[in-house]
């Protein structure tokens, strides 16, 4: 026994659906348009949503009326909502798609140039603070020649500041005294002269660290946010892990051990 095609329940079906699809295509494009006026994008969904609700109307309109040879006729013209051809859904899908894998396509190439930008930041930063010690060191050098004080003497006395010890003056003059004796006054005025130089560039160093803390923190950012830590599945960027270009041996002692004895 032949079962006879619904043409009725086949029209309403074709006509809601276009309907549904013109709404989600619909707001699909108006939410890429960047729009920057309120009034065009309150007038762009109401005209959206009359034509939705029109395309509504039209397909039941009449629907109880229609004997079935006429909603077969209906399905057999070519204009929408009444027939709606495969080729037409295929199409916006396409469309939606294609759009999609652009805009993922434009991301994922913003994702990885900033994500060079942020490397090659953190690299140039890290580069920079062996300059840092280098010239802190080298001038340091030059005011222990002129106060006479030899080198190995000089490296803890600049230690001792950079590492900004409590008791880094009384060791100092404990150590000059046994080593290498000077008048008093004269060791406090150049103390506090290589003291003040020092902790210039020591802070010229600490900025750089939080320079460097602040590109990780970024980084770190940009490749774990949504939908960026999608995106990152396809381009598998590595995180940049922070460390600290130069801890002293008793900050060093402090981290590992977790205590720390004041």
């Amino acid at each position: 026994m032949k079962i006879m095609e619904n043409f009725k329940a086949k029209y309403i079906f074709n006509g809601l659906l276009f309907a549904a699809l013109f709404l989600i295509f619909g707001v699909y494009v108006g939410e890429e348009i960047p729009w920057n006026n309120k009034f065009l994008l309150s007038f762009y969904r109401f005209f959206i949503g009359v034509v939705f609700t029109a395309i509504i109307i039209h397909t039941l309109w009449e629907c109880d009326e229609r004997a079935p040879q006429e909603y077969e006729a209906l399905l057999k013209k070519a204009f929408l909502p009444v027939r709606f051809p495969k080729t037409v859904l295929l199409l916006l899908v396409l469309v939606i798609v294609g759009h999609r894998l652009y805009l993922g396509g434009t991301a994922m190439k913003k994702i990885y140039n900033q994500n060079v930008v942020y490397v090659k930041d953190y690299q140039r930063l890290t580069n920079s603070v062996p300059g840092i010690i280098d010239l802190t060191w080298k001038t340091a050098k030059q005011k222990l020649n002129y106060a006479n004080l030899s080198n190995e003497m000089g490296l803890k006395l600049t230690e001792a500041i950079f590492e900004r010890r409590k008791d880094g003056a009384n060791v100092a003059w404990k150590w000059l005294q046994e080593n290498q004796p000077v008048p008093y006054q004269e060791f406090t005025k150049f103390y506090a002269d290589l003291s003040a130089y020092v902790e210039k560039m020591r802070g010229q160093y600490y900025q750089i660290e939080l320079d460097r803390q602040a590109v990780v923190a970024a980084q770190n950012k940009l490749l774990d946010t949504f939908p960026n830590n999608l995106y990152n599945k396809l381009l598998k960027l590595e995180k940049i892990q922070y460390k600290y270009v130069i801890l002293s041996d008793s900050t060093n002692s402090v981290v590992e051990s977790g205590k720390e004895n004041l």
